[in-house]
Parts: structure tokens; C-alpha cells; sequence
């Protein structure tokens, strides 16, 4: 946790909110990716970013999202909660400043 702390950047609690965003109840289109999900959740930041970001994330084992462009139903691209690992969420906890459960 430390070092995920350590190496935290502006970025990435953006990110991290945007994956932990509630779906809309109904999605449109026939197919949807999950980078085509952070990209509208996060107008500010251009795709190449939100890669650099998610791959950082995944490295620091705070999420694990390998396939940002993979094309899949509306729904399923626009649910990436599971996207964050236990030790993301025990890092998500910890910025808000809610406790939490620690990571073992």
C-alpha cells in the first residue's frame, strides 16, 4: 500500500473514480469498449492518456483492465467496478479519508 501511495499521481484517483462509477441504467449502442466508457466519464483527458494511466494503475496491481479496447456489450463496457483490485479499493478508501477494510 505504501508504495502504491508513493507512486500515486493526479491522474489516477480520476481514474479510479471513473471505473468505480455506477453504469447507466441503460446503455446505448450495440457494442461499447471499456476505453470508450473512461473516455466519457473523463472529457478532459485524451485516450492515450487514459491508457498511460490504466496501464499505471495495472502495474501498481491497483486495477487489472489488460484489455481497454476489447468490444463487448454496452452493459459489460459500462460496468468496470470490478476493474479495481482489493488493493485499489483499500487505496480508494484510504484518499477519501472513509477507512475501510485494510488489505491483508
Amino acid at each position: 500500500m505504501l508504495r502504491a501511495i508513493e507512486e500515486i499521481q493526479p491522474a489516477h484517483p480520476q481514474v479510479l473514480l471513473a471505473l468505480d462509477s455506477a453504469p447507466d441504467a441503460n446503455p446505448t449502442g450495440i457494442a461499447g469498449s471499456p476505453l470508450q466508457t473512461l473516455s466519457s466519464r473523463l472529457p478532459g483527458i485524451d485516450r492515450d492518456a487514459i491508457i498511460q494511466v490504466v496501464r499505471q494503475l495495472d502495474d501498481l496491481r491497483i486495477t487489472s483492465l489488460p484489455q481497454l479496447q476489447t468490444m463487448m456489450t454496452p452493459t459489460g463496457a459500462a460496468d468496470l467496478r470490478h476493474a479495481i483490485t482489493p488493493l485499489g479499493r483499500s487505496l480508494m478508501h484510504y484518499i477519501r479519508g472513509d477507512g475501510g477494510e485494510p488489505v491483508a
